[in-house]
């Protein structure tokens, strides 16, 4: 009996400390907008901040003296004033237990470049290629990491497929400059048949497209015009669409017969009768 008691003895501070351990601390995870030289760099940590009581960042930057630390949860932000690599630290304290997280962010020039106009392109253009020039004031050295809208490895030509706003980023630097590609669809307008109409009759003609402007052969300049018995004769419009060119089309409208009148007498007061 002695000797059990003495092996429950001797267990008992393993189980009590294996019950008293603390968790693994966790790692906070946290991303940044920017690596741009004097940018106002904004740092967001990406998981469920409602765990989290309290935070306190240090951006890795003794030079800025008290700019190089934070105590927001969200909105957190630096701006460096030097290139180079700086350790990024972040604790956050969730019931009590601080946890700690580090990074580096290398800041670098921002390049100075020319991605050209925006344009607009028919919706069944080949591929546009935009072209990045840089300008011999930031030169590249050959060594960066180019990407396009953020995430998309590449250099510094970019075939375009679709509608949007295309940017480029050298090291997680993204330049002032960027380029708006749009589309205009193919416009599919009809003035539709001849017509032969009665000489009291109008019509309107509608040639409305996206992206066009217009050209009517009466002179107009609006998508509708409005046609009535005094004209009969041919109508043509050429409508000019951004991007796919001019369409063109043709109508003829004939007015023809005289106009017909009616007359259904005077108004007529009626007392103590119902109409039916």
């Amino acid at each position: 009996m002695k000797s059990l008691l003495k092996y429950l003895l001797c267990l008992l501070p393993l189980l009590c400390g294996v019950t008293a351990s603390k968790a693994a601390p966790l790692l906070t995870n946290f991303k940044w907008n920017s690596t741009c030289l004097n940018d106002s760099i904004s740092f967001r940590i990406t998981d469920d901040i409602d765990q989290i009581d309290s935070v306190k960042w240090n951006f890795g930057d003794p030079a800025s003296l008290a700019l190089d630390s934070s105590k927001r949860e969200e909105g957190a932000g630096h701006r460096y004033r030097a290139a180079g690599s700086y350790t990024v630290t972040l604790i956050a304290f969730r019931g009590g237990v601080a946890d700690t997280s580090t990074q580096v962010i290398t800041i670098v020039p921002k390049k100075i470049v020319d991605m050209g106009p925006d344009v607009t392109l028919c919706e069944n253009a080949a591929p546009y290629v935009i072209t990045v020039n840089v300008d011999p004031s930031t030169p590249l050295t050959g060594l960066e990491v180019i990407t396009w809208q953020d995430t998309i490895p590449g250099g510094l030509t970019y075939d375009v497929t679709e509608m949007a706003t295309y940017r480029i980023q050298f090291d997680g630097c993204q330049p002032d400059d960027s380029v708006n590609v749009f589309y205009s669809p193919i416009p599919d307008f009809d003035l539709g048949q001849n017509l032969n109409l009665c000489t009291d009759e109008r019509i309107t003609l509608d040639a409305t497209a996206q992206n066009a402007d217009y050209l009517w052969s009466t002179g107009e300049t609006t998508p509708t015009i409005l046609v009535d018995g005094n004209r009969s004769g041919m109508y043509t419009v050429e409508a000019t669409i951004t991007g796919c060119g001019i369409y063109r089309d043709t109508i003829i409208v004939n007015f023809s017969g005289m106009p017909q009148t009616f007359d259904l007498g005077p108004d007529t007061l009626l007392w103590g009768k119902r109409l039916p």
